[in-house]
């Protein structure tokens, strides 16, 4: 964060602040188009587009952030899979390159959890 922070605010850095900052003076500052646009380096008829898609919801200035995967991954079969390899005494390499074998690909770390999880604490 700048340490001046009126000039964060009057010289954006990104074009969504950029838009935001255009769309904000002209509507809540009551700038005209024209002033605005110059002032965010818009031309007029650009604001006016800006400020219709914003209208219309098409315009997107604080896109969501992704958070990850919601759950897991992993099919119940393939965790099926990686819990019944560990009960007939497979490494947890082992179990990583018999899945891989029949094309499912997992991390060691993946399959640490799954079986500390499913089946028993002793790795």
């Amino acid at each position: 964060m700048p340490d001046d922070l009126d000039a964060f605010f009057l010289t954006p850095q990104t074009a969504k602040q950029r838009q935001y900052e255009a769309l904000r003076a002209y509507v809540l500052e009551g700038l005209s188009a024209k002033a605005a646009a110059e002032r965010f380096g818009f031309t007029e008829a650009t604001l006016y587009a800006l400020a219709h898609r914003l209208r219309c919801g098409q315009l997107e200035l604080f896109p969501a952030t992704p958070t990850g995967p919601k759950g897991r991954r992993l099919t119940p079969y393939v965790r099926d899979q990686m819990v019944q390899l560990r009960k007939q005494h497979c490494s947890v390499e082992e179990i990583v390159a018999r899945l891989a074998a029949d094309q499912m690909e997992v991390s060691a770390r993946t399959v640490e959890r799954v079986v500390y999880e499913y089946c028993c604490p002793w790795i």
